[in-house]
């Protein structure tokens, strides 16, 4: 194995985040790799359906960035 042999594990790495519910808010385990969702996520709450392979939304800021 050479020196970028751990470039591979880290890309293949899956994180478990929470994300909240559009419909009622409650949390949602999803499973994340890349920035996509690797699987489709149920709430247990009201049933809403987060489908897989959609990137995650970007939150941008409230407020623009002042023009000079």
């Amino acid at each position: 194995m050479g020196v970028l042999s751990g470039c591979f594990d880290a890309r293949n790495m899956v994180e478990i985040a929470e994300e909240p519910c559009p419909r009622c808010g409650a949390p949602i385990e999803v499973f994340i790799r890349d920035g996509r969702r690797i699987n489709d996520s149920t709430c247990d709450h009201c049933g809403f359906l987060l489908p897989e392979e959609e990137p995650l939304e970007v939150l941008s800021p409230k407020d623009p960035p002042s023009q000079p």
